[in-house]
This record gives structure tokens, sequence and C-alpha cells, in this order.
């Protein structure tokens, strides 16, 4: 149950700002909050990180220890 509270908070994009950008961010969760769909679903349909990454992005481990997180972000620069 705690899992699925926190992957339909808007909360979480806090995890995803430095990947998909603020602006993206921001649309996301408007979006979230106005149709109740999860951030999750939301990203995967806009395309904007793939299934696999975004999974290890959200997991409960990487977001009260984001390593993977570090990871990835040290890719994109």
């Amino acid at each position: 149950r705690c899992r699925v509270l926190v992957l339909n908070s808007v909360g979480i994009l806090t995890a995803l700002i430095a990947i998909i950008g603020y602006e993206n961010s921001a649309e996301i969760a408007k979006q979230a909050l106005e149709t109740g769909e999860s951030v999750r679903d939301i990203v995967l349909y806009k395309g904007l990180v793939d299934r696999d990454k975004l999974e290890k992005i959200l997991s409960v481990e990487n977001l009260m220890h984001p390593k993977i997180f570090r990871e990835y972000t040290a890719l994109l620069f």
C-alpha cells in the first residue's frame, strides 16, 4: 500500500527533475493532479524515460539511497 501511495504522489517528481527537466516535471504534476493518473504512467506514456530506468529510479531503494540517480545523471553530463 505504501508503494502505491508513493508512486501516485507528485512528490516523486523530485527524483526525476534532473533527468526530465523542471518544465516536464511541472507538466506531469499538473496532469497527474487533474486526471488522477500516476506519475509513473505519465512519464512512460510521454516516453521521457524508458521503463527499466524509470523502475530503477523510482525503486524504494533508490528513493532512500539515490545511488542509481547519481549514476544515471553522471552519464547525461
